[in-house]
């Protein structure tokens, strides 16, 4: 499945994931008619909070308004701070693999400090039993064949018939008929399941 959001963000979550959306703010914006594809950041702050119960999650991340956005992914581990970057975050029975293809994401667990974890790399946390914080591996290379397939899976979400031709003003108009505060919350009640 393919998700675009208002702020510019497509994620895509492929095999048996789910995810559920906590909470996604955003500040009014401006009409604007450029393609989704070609912006290089979000079009107004935004703060959007997602939670991973398990499965896989591709993000694109348009780069986010400094000081005032947020966009935070969080797992049965830890929990992963993105600005603006492309990555693939994969949970499952107590492992989170958090690649980077582009930008930098802050990941930390428990009582943690947070970990910045840099184009190319990857890092893998594992529950540890009896603990409250994850044990983070040591930063490694991601390898080849993963990028060529997250490569694919980000080409495949923007060439998706209606991301390639959605600009924000669609986007906006979409979201809301008149320019107001845009908040949804989501209680656990609304979990989607996408397989």
């Amino acid at each position: 499945a393919i998700l675009l959001f208002t702020n510019g963000t497509i994620a895509t979550l492929t095999g048996t994931s789910r995810i559920l959306l906590k909470a996604f703010l955003q500040s009014k914006f401006e009409s604007n008619s450029g393609l989704v594809n070609d912006m290089k950041t979000e079009p107004s702050s935004s703060i959007l909070r997602l939670d991973l119960s398990f499965g896989d999650l591709i993000v694109d991340v348009k780069k986010l308004t400094p000081k005032k956005s947020s966009f935070s992914i969080v797992s049965p581990i830890g929990v992963a701070g993105i600005r603006g970057t492309q990555f693939h975050l994969y949970a499952r029975q107590g492992v989170d693999y958090l690649d980077v293809t582009a930008g930098s994401v802050d990941y930390g667990g428990g009582t943690l400090p947070l970990k910045a974890v840099g184009k190319g790399k990857r890092l893998v946390a594992k529950k540890a039993a009896g603990r409250n914080d994850p044990v983070l591996n040591p930063l490694k290379p991601i390898p080849k064949p993963k990028i060529r397939e997250f490569n694919g899976y980000l080409r495949t979400a923007r060439e998706n018939d209606f991301v390639a031709k959605a600009t924000f003003d669609d986007l906006r108009k979409a979201a809301f008929r008149e320019p107001c505060e845009l908040v949804w919350e989501f209680e656990t009640r609304n979990v989607v399941t996408l397989s």
